[in-house]
């Protein structure tokens, strides 16, 4: 009895370890021939159904969820091309796009697999998918395009299908960046663009972009550097300049506020402007200038518009300065301007404006004389001046002498060109402001003189001469 007791008790402890160890186990063949096995004690039965999933138009979805694409913009940087895909109108650049496909632009046109595809990424808003499909192609005008997403990760699935139009952004630093021979390179941001929009069919379109930030263009004077250029009608939005060559279809002017320097000589280079997604313009320019400096310029973006751009040109000379030009238009002598002297003589003023360092009697001076009725008139033109008004300019180092009809008594050299102004407030402080080119007539000529010029800027008091 014992004996039989015994083996009915090692018979149920090997039941129970066998009960202990024993799991129900799932198999599943995938589609790559692999072997995956699953425990699963509480499964009775396992059955398979298609999951439908609604066709789409012009639509993208985040795995039930359907939204309408109403905005796709494209861009190109080098060798790559982004495609941002919203549901929201008039997008605002810095928001982030429902899709996003980044890839190579060599894989445009064709069906590209996430997970083996080098160099291309989907995202989900700022989550990134790597099983699916991609494709995108453009149609024969590059017009429209078609783009198609099948992609998921972690049981969330996206999809995408669209074929419309789209929009270009142009992804750039919105920068001036200017390189001189063994210097670092300047790198500014553009703070503000203006545009002035030609007034007759034909005319160019003036572009001007600077440093600072400005509601008006004479704001600019206030900046470190500026570009301003023109575009004529034929190449605006219309491919690229070539500079060397085309001398017709545009002008430059890059201006260097610390110098109060304006380049605008040119041996190579080229400019790019293109319209872009929601009124935004796009501007590519590289310009190798005469002296040696490159400046490079990108934006993308919109433009504050104004009348004229004149204002954004400085003074050439600094105060208390004066520059001559050479007859080639480049600067030859540059004096500052220190102790001044002034006569008074039958109610007209001669000013004698001495470099720094020299004597009163040097002949690197300027002399201004005008009748005492030119003095807070305001800006003169000489070439304007009128018989009566007494106006006499002497630089005798640079052989120039110009004078009204009055002051040479009928048989000066009178100017054809040039401007004067001379000013003074309640503290006897004088602002005398010249520039003018030796270009004159006289009893004998009516093309008198050269192309030298002198640019003047003097604001102080003067000592009796």
């Amino acid at each position: 009895m014992k004996k039989t007791v015994l083996t009915m008790l090692c018979l149920m402890a090997m039941s129970a370890s066998y009960a202990q160890t024993t799991k129900r186990i799932m198999t599943v063949q995938q589609k790559n021939g692999t072997k995956v096995e699953y425990k699963v004690d509480n499964v009775e039965r396992v059955s398979f159904s298609d999951k439908v999933y609604a066709d789409l138009n012009n639509q993208w979805a985040f795995n039930e969820e359907v939204n309408p694409v109403n905005t796709v913009l494209f861009a190109e940087s080098g060798e790559n091309s982004l495609f941002a895909i919203h549901t929201a109108e008039n997008v605002a650049s810095n928001l982030v796009p429902d899709i996003t496909i980044e890839l190579p632009t060599s894989l445009i046109g064709q069906d590209v697999d996430l997970a083996t595809a080098e160099g291309v990424v989907l995202k989900y808003k700022e989550r990134e998918l790597k099983k699916g499909t991609v494709k995108v192609k453009f149609d024969k005008f590059k017009k429209n395009v078609t783009i198609s997403v099948e992609a998921e990760e972690g049981g969330d699935e996206v999809r995408c299908e669209y074929t419309g139009a789209f929009g270009r952004i142009y992804l750039v630093e919105n920068s001036i960046k200017v390189s001189v021979p063994e210097q670092a390179v300047a790198h500014s941001k553009v703070a503000s663009a203006f545009c002035v929009q030609p007034k007759a069919t034909g005319e160019p379109t003036n572009f001007a972009f600077a440093d600072v930030a400005a509601t008006a263009p004479a704001d600019f004077l206030s900046a470190n550097v500026a570009v301003w250029f023109s575009v004529s009608a034929a190449k605006l939005y219309n491919g690229t300049i070539d500079m060397a060559t085309d001398a017709d279809s545009y002008t430059f002017r890059y201006i260097d506020y610390a110098t109060r320097t304006v380049y605008d000589k040119v041996k190579s280079g080229t400019i790019t402007t293109a319209q872009g997604y929601n009124g935004q313009t796009y501007v590519s320019l590289e310009a190798v200038l005469e002296d040696g400096r490159t400046v490079s310029l990108s934006y993308f973006g919109t433009f504050a518009a104004a009348e004229s751009l004149d204002e954004i040109i400085p003074s050439v000379v600094a105060e208390n300065e004066y520059k001559y030009y050479n007859a080639d238009g480049e600067v030859s002598i540059t004096r500052q301007l220190g102790t001044s002297y002034m006569k008074e003589y039958k109610g007209n003023f001669t000013f004698y404006l001495i470099p720094e360092g020299d004597g009163k009697t040097s002949s690197d001076r300027v002399e201004v004389k005008v009748g005492s009725d030119l003095i807070n008139a305001g800006e003169i033109d000489l070439a304007n001046v009128g018989q009566e008004k007494i106006v006499d300019i002497k630089y005798t180092a640079g052989g120039i002498q110009l004078q009204s009809y009055a002051a040479g008594h009928g048989y000066g050299n009178m100017p054809k060109n040039g401007t004067l102004t001379v000013s003074k407030d309640e503290n006897g402080v004088y602002e005398i402001l010249l520039d003018v080119t030796n270009k004159y007539t006289n009893s004998y000529t009516t093309d008198g003189g050269d192309n030298t010029r002198i640019v003047v800027n003097y604001k102080g008091t003067f000592e009796a001469y």
